[in-house]
């Protein structure tokens, strides 16, 4: 059994944290949801929603029941968990079904009706903020961008993780506060306690921190990393359902969206920003740190992309685009190897660069085939 309790806000310096005492295999553990002080009043203390979501793949990997003590859960949220999530994760072995006990309320709480999506400051995050800002019902326009630190800068969290999350936190709360967003962030220990893969649980992950602060949005825009043409339900990612999904974890108070997901593949996503203002002088894809490195695998990826449609020289504030030409070669090679161990991504833009008649350099096409189809076999 895991059991929740004590759900409460607790007041540090300039922080103000949600905080739940954590019951399991004899421990207490206590989780928290983090922001800045003067953003205390959008902590939801009145519903255990935010560490539901966050623990249910671990209680479920787990095998152990959840028990809600005190506070209830939103009963759309309870309905939604144990008709339509609990199921479908449940038909594979590494997910069993769980009970939750709870108290279920649908009380009205205060809310300041705000849309708001997360700003890595990627092509999906970008492409979501151009659509949802460009052309948009002033209704649904967002007006708030949202950084968390629930996995992706480190899946496990400790004090590496937390240091990237704070380095990047400053780039993203500077591109909103120049282009006149609010800003939240929201830090969180939830990844230490979970220890599971990031990949196969960012979706509640986020979910979680968004519904910590649930009195602030009204819509909340997840930006998808898969087109709904590969929708999958695959629980090793899912994020090939996250339609499925985030429609199963709004709550009646907010309302959760998958974005960007019509594209049909990430090729036409760099295609709809690329004449983006805010795309071209803030785009950041690196997975090594917080500037564009041109040498990691989502950096040259990215370089590819902007080169095969005629944009790269659009990126030069965040792109070295000298370089990439210098060492084109180079580039050549990495990419031919992406390509030959069929990647997706790799795969659509080799396509468009035949029919545009875009020449690969021989010499990096022979090493790369070598390493990849002669090597890599042998290595196997």
């Amino acid at each position: 059994m895991i059991e929740i309790e004590n759900i409460r806000i607790e007041d540090q310096n300039d922080k103000s944290k949600l905080c739940a005492d954590i019951r399991y295999n004899g421990n207490i553990t206590t989780l928290w949801y983090e922001v800045d002080k003067e953003y205390k009043k959008f902590l939801c203390t009145e519903r255990a929603d935010a560490f539901l979501v966050a623990l249910l793949l671990f209680a479920m990997e787990k095998n152990e029941n959840i028990n809600i003590i005190d506070v209830p859960i939103t009963s759309k949220l309870y309905f939604n968990i144990t008709h339509y999530i609990i199921p479908i994760f449940s038909r594979e072995n590494k997910y069993k079904k769980i009970i939750i006990n709870t108290s279920l309320d649908d009380k009205e709480l205060d809310n300041e009706n705000a849309n708001g999506t997360g700003i890595s400051l990627g092509v999906d995050s970008f492409t979501t903020l151009k659509e949802y800002t460009e052309k948009c019902p002033e209704n649904l326009k967002i007006n708030w961008l949202t950084f968390f630190n629930v996995g992706s800068h480190k899946e496990n969290g400790g004090e590496e993780g937390r240091n990237l999350f704070l380095k990047r936190k400053k780039i993203s709360r500077r591109f909103a506060e120049k282009n006149n967003f609010k800003f939240i962030a929201v830090d969180s220990n939830i990844s230490e306690f979970l220890r599971q893969k990031f990949i196969q649980t960012h979706t509640f992950r986020s979910v979680s921190a968004v519904l910590a602060i649930q009195k602030l949005f009204k819509n909340y825009y997840y930006s998808s990393g898969f087109s709904l043409y590969d929708f999958k339900v695959n629980i090793l990612q899912p994020a090939q359902f996250d339609v499925y999904i985030l429609n199963f974890l709004s709550n009646g108070n907010v309302s959760f969206y998958s974005t960007g997901c019509t594209y049909i593949n990430r090729l036409n996503k760099v295609e709809y920003i690329k004449d983006y203002k805010l795309a071209q002088e803030n785009l950041s894809v690196c997975f090594m740190d917080e500037v564009n490195c041109g040498k990691c695998e989502k950096c040259v990826r990215t370089l590819f992309e902007l080169y095969i449609i005629g944009s790269l020289e659009n990126f030069k504030k965040v792109f070295n685009v000298k370089e990439f030409y210098e060492n084109k070669e180079w580039y050549d090679y990495i990419f031919m190897r992406n390509y030959y161990k069929q990647k997706s991504d790799y795969i659509d833009m080799y396509k468009l660069m035949k029919s545009k008649k875009i020449k690969i350099n021989l010499k990096s096409r022979i090493k790369a085939f070598i390493r990849i189809k002669i090597i890599g076999k042998l290595i196997k």
